[in-house]
């Protein structure tokens, strides 16, 4: 989201939003936490590398790839609705939109992914009406909300739900794809599709929701059916900019 007539000073303009978004949570009856940034261990995501912080030459800990894990800790003590807005640290390259740390807003409420949707909605409006006042009306309209599945079967005419990595690698390799190899598995295969056959095509001004992910790529979400789970993305100009799901309660 792009602030407009932002002040010479970038320090104001990330005090105003960070005030905006602390306002928007207080304003709907959060309450602002804050948790450990060093972890034992970390959350079982493949595709997300930590840090590793050497204490001493018998004790060595994780810098936390998210707040995660200990937020969940703390709903156990009846608190319904909880946000933090920290720093987070991943191993990842240099790149425009990509940096070893970076500032995150994670939180969490009762309800459903639908009801997730609707408030980072809400959230991303409250926003744009303060800081965005000359491109505001770009986020009046509800946002658009597409079933990967259906994705791909526009974009590419695979269907990569129904296939298993076999299949996957034969169907894709049949069609020309290219950057493919013998040693991608399922999730390999189903993001390189994804970014270069449906992720780049989406051509929207305005936010949009993709919604209903792989199970296999979604670890702590809720299964829709056998091969999917309620979980989704929100995009903001190309760019992934929230992910959220119904969590597992088992």
């Amino acid at each position: 989201m792009r602030i407009d007539n932002q002040p010479h000073n970038l320090l104001e303009t990330r005090h105003n939003l960070l005030k905006t978004i602390r306002s928007y949570f207080y304003k709907h009856k959060y309450i602002e936490v804050e948790t450990p940034n060093l972890m034992k261990t970390v959350p079982p995501d493949p595709y997300i590398d930590p840090l590793k912080v050497c204490i001493d030459s018998k004790a060595s800990c994780y810098l936390h790839t998210s707040p995660e894990l200990h937020m969940k800790k703390l709903l156990q003590f009846r608190h319904e609705r909880i946000f933090q807005i920290c720093k987070v640290y991943r191993v990842e390259e240099f790149e425009e939109i990509h940096g070893i740390e970076f500032t995150m807003l994670e939180w969490y409420r009762e309800g459903t992914y639908i009801q997730a949707m609707k408030e980072v909605e809400e959230l991303i409006r409250y926003v744009a009406h303060r800081l965005c006042k000359n491109r505001k009306d770009s986020y009046e309209m509800p946002f658009k909300v597409y079933e990967l599945e259906k994705l791909f079967l526009e974009m590419c005419g695979i269907n990569p739900f129904k296939l298993n990595r076999d299949e996957l690698f034969h169907t894709m390799k049949s069609k020309g794809f290219t950057g493919i190899d013998d040693k991608d598995d399922w999730n390999g295969l189903f993001f390189k599709l994804f970014i270069q056959e449906v992720e780049l095509k989406i051509i929207e001004k305005a936010p949009y929701f993709i919604k209903d992910w792989p199970l296999s790529v979604s670890t702590m979400a809720k299964k829709k059916d056998t091969n999917k789970v309620e979980r989704f993305e929100l995009y903001i100009s190309g760019v992934e900019i929230a992910n959220g799901y119904t969590e597992l309660l088992n």
